[in-house]
């Protein structure tokens, strides 16, 4: 493994934030990086039915809070770092802090 002095770190993040800043691609592991832009699943909805009957085999006293949970995610509700029923709107703001009611700024930061 390679190690990088202090001033090659810093120099590394705000080359980051240049290449980012004028929109030049960054790199990742040799290979273009491209984010994506719309998520997915780590599985098919072909497979719902298979993965929901094999909670009922498997699990059967976890089921109903198992969807109880999925259809608070659904409504954007999470339990999140200890604190329960934490509501972010029918759009998710990943910059709020809901337990505090409080907004990270958009600024890049080292």
């Amino acid at each position: 493994m390679r190690c990088i002095p202090v001033w090659g770190q810093e120099l590394s993040k705000r080359i980051d934030l240049a290449r980012y800043r004028t929109n030049l691609q960054s790199r990742r592991n040799g290979l273009p990086y491209e984010p994506r832009r719309t998520g997915s699943f780590f599985f098919s909805a072909d497979d719902v039915s298979r993965r929901a009957q094999l909670l009922r085999e498997h699990l059967p006293s976890v089921v109903q809070e198992v969807v109880q949970e999925a259809d608070a995610i659904c409504r954007h509700q999470f339990s999140l770092l200890g604190y329960s029923d934490l509501n972010y709107g029918s759009e998710i703001d990943w910059h709020l802090d809901a337990v505090h009611g409080k907004r990270a700024p958009l600024n890049h930061m080292f």
